[in-house]
């Protein structure tokens, strides 16, 4: 009989090192692996595992959501787990409603099992129906429950008491510290769903709401139509939050009613922004009162800034200012960004240029310059067309008529009138004298339009025509210029001009490389993705004349 080697104990007690570890770190490596943590090794694994596996419990269903119910009631332990609750529920409206009295029951039996969720998330309205009740105050009251996020329909502000009684109902979660509302304009859940008409809001100095102020909330972030007066009455239901999030999901500038109805007491963080671009809602352009936010401590832009000479008016007296971010589609002026700059509020550290961005890509070569000449010439086209007395009434025709930039890889800078190239590089030794860190996308759009400015002056040549720039290169010159390393070298060394005001260094000569003194001003349209060098512009100017006359 063969005699079989015995288990090796050391080996197999090796292969469950994780067993061993402190509790503090593998509480910390099980949630990396929530929520499909591997089967425990040991028993003493099971209680991390089960963590892991039950700390965000996500519900699709009426169905799954009895069933989840009925799991927890026969091992009420594993109701402790649970830390994060989400209600997303897939059945329609009509299907719900035909079982509110049971859902809205099982609903809180649900919160009623869960003691230590700290986060629940009801992406449908009827969800949130239930959570603005006292049936889920009393469920829920004593958990440690720290953030919700509520789906609103626009309808359901239409009730007098929704904001004054439902919503008042968050002051009685005592420790809800974060709360995020999305109002929706439609009932997506609905068969027969139809979006709803706006009240766009016109009162500026709106008064206080009979009710009791939610007070202990920190954190609010609010999306929807900033534009209607139904939403504006929910931000006046919030006092003494520190942070203010507001996505417009109407890309409207009709958004003062709503900063008016901010209570700015102890607010240190707004955050304007859009959560879609559908068309703009053609409202009337009403004035923000920015110096009733001197007191926050950063304020960033993702939408259409309003007002903004009251803004620039207003920043150099916020005393606690220490960062601005402008991000895509808020689009400032060089003059207002300048001011802010020059004129800075005494804390202010950080500006951030997000609002236009770039990125290099195939360089050009031989085969690409025809495709390339040709893509400039209908760009010029346009420029000139739309500044013609005989331009059309749609500021986007012009656009529209230029063709995609025949290069692979390339993200170009949509430059405008109010912010250019030029105005981009001189703000750069501006902030760098008082002190203030310049940062964002901008810098990569400046380097994508520098390089691309090289290249094309160097492959279409100062005279016009094509080629002029390489004819009397060898080979080897020209396969360096074609090479994307030769450019990426350039755009550092062009970068370490704008970050630190030295010329970087390099051998940038062979791209004709001339100083890199501030651009004249770019063409004033949106199609005017990059900025030509003063010699092509005049090169522009003498076949086309003038376009400053035009």
């Amino acid at each position: 009989m063969d005699s079989q080697p015995l288990p090796d104990a050391h080996a197999a007690s090796s292969r469950d090192r994780l067993s061993y570890l402190p509790a503090e770190v593998l509480a910390d490596i099980f949630s990396y692996l929530a929520p499909n943590p591997p089967a425990p090794l040991s028993r003493r694994l099971l209680p991390y595992s089960r963590t892991a596996k039950l700390a965000r419990v996500d519900i699709q269903s009426v169905k799954q959501l009895k069933s989840f119910v009925d799991t927890v009631k026969g091992t009420p332990a594993l109701g402790g787990y649970v830390r994060s609750l989400t209600l997303n529920l897939r059945d329609t409206t009509e299907t719900i409603l035909a079982l509110e009295t049971a859902f809205n029951d099982t609903l809180g039996e649900a919160l009623a099992l869960l003691p230590a969720v700290k986060e629940v998330d009801a992406v449908d309205w009827m969800t949130t129906s239930f959570l603005l009740s006292d049936n889920a105050v009393a469920a829920a009251a004593a958990h440690p429950l720290h953030t919700m996020r509520l789906s609103i329909l626009l309808t359901q502000l239409n009730s007098l008491d929704f904001v004054t009684y439902r919503l008042a109902l968050l002051a009685r979660y005592p420790r809800l510290r974060k709360v995020e509302i999305t109002v929706l304009p439609f009932d997506p859940g609905s068969t027969s769903a139809v979006a709803f008409d706006l009240f766009p809001a016109s009162d500026l100095a709106p008064a206080a709401l009979d009710m009791a102020p939610i007070a202990q909330v920190d954190k609010l972030v609010v999306v929807g139509a900033l534009c209607d007066q139904r939403v504006v009455n929910i931000l006046r239901a919030f006092h003494g939050v520190r942070d203010v999030e507001l996505a417009d999901t109407f890309a409207s500038r009709h958004i003062a009613p709503a900063l008016a109805a901010l209570d700015p007491s102890a607010l240190r963080g707004l955050v304007l922004r859009r959560y879609l671009v559908p068309p703009p809602v053609d409202l009337p352009a009403q004035e923000t009162d920015w110096a009733r936010f001197a007191n926050v401590h950063e304020l960033s832009f993702a939408l259409p800034i309003g007002s903004p000479d009251a803004l620039a008016a207003a920043l150099p007296s916020f005393s606690n200012l220490s960062r601005v971010v402008f991000g895509a589609g808020s689009d400032p002026s060089a003059a207002l960004v300048q001011h802010l700059v020059a004129h800075r509020p005494p804390l202010l550290r950080e500006v951030v240029l997000s609002h236009v961005t770039g990125m290099v890509g195939e360089p050009l070569s031989p085969e690409s310059v025809p495709a390339v000449a040709s893509w400039l010439e209908a760009m010029t086209a346009a420029v000139i067309a739309s500044r013609s007395p005989d331009a059309s009434d749609d500021p986007g025709a012009a656009a529209r008529a230029v063709p995609p930039f025949p290069l692979d890889g390339w993200l170009l800078p949509q430059w405008c009138p109010d912010f250019t190239p030029s105005d981009a590089e001189a703000l750069l030794p501006l902030a760098r004298s008082v002190g203030v860190a310049l940062g964002g996308t901008f810098i990569s759009a400046c380097l994508t339009t520098y390089v691309l400015d090289r290249q094309v002056d160097l492959w279409l040549g100062h005279d016009g025509e094509s080629g002029a720039g390489v004819r009397d290169m060898g080979d080897d010159e020209r396969e360096v210029i074609c090479d994307r390393s030769f450019w990426d070298a350039l755009a550092l060394r062009y970068a370490a001009r704008l970050l630190e005001g030295t010329d970087g260094g390099g051998g940038a000569a062979a791209a004709g490389d001339e100083s890199m003194e501030p651009r004249s001003k770019a063409l004033p349209l949106d199609v005017a993705v990059f900025h030509p060098t003063s010699a092509r512009r005049r090169r522009y100017e003498q076949r086309e004349g003038s376009l400053d006359e035009r």
